[in-house]
């Protein structure tokens, strides 16, 4: 038996989290954070606070693709979450959304 609502390494998720933060990215890692020592979820650099959703009927809209008027920080570095802190996860279209999270190698060259 499989389970479903496993998270999926290199998916794509909607992070909502305490204190207003909204986070897309692909998911990285899933475990205990070394340094936190509480489970925790990172993301790949590449990733986006969502600054604005741009919806009309709440943040289930954003899951096949962000609307025209969502506004998206990148982060260039891993982001973690401590899994305390989550309110919700949601698995997001990879079709819609894929373009929109930049690929970014890490660690970063230069």
């Amino acid at each position: 038996m499989t389970d479903n609502n496993a998270l999926k390494v290199g998916k794509l998720y909607i992070l909502c989290g305490d204190r207003g933060v909204t986070y897309v990215g692909r998911l990285a890692w899933a475990g205990v954070d070394p340094l936190l020592q509480i489970p925790s979820l990172r993301f790949a650099p590449g990733g986006a606070v969502v600054r604005r959703w741009g919806t009309t009927a709440g943040i289930g809209q954003l899951v096949p693709s962000p609307t025209g008027e969502t506004t998206l920080d990148y982060c260039n570095s891993p982001v973690t979450f401590a899994c305390i802190t989550l309110t919700s996860l949601m698995e997001i279209d990879e079709k819609g959304w894929g373009e929109k999270v930049k690929e970014t190698p890490w660690p970063l060259e230069g």
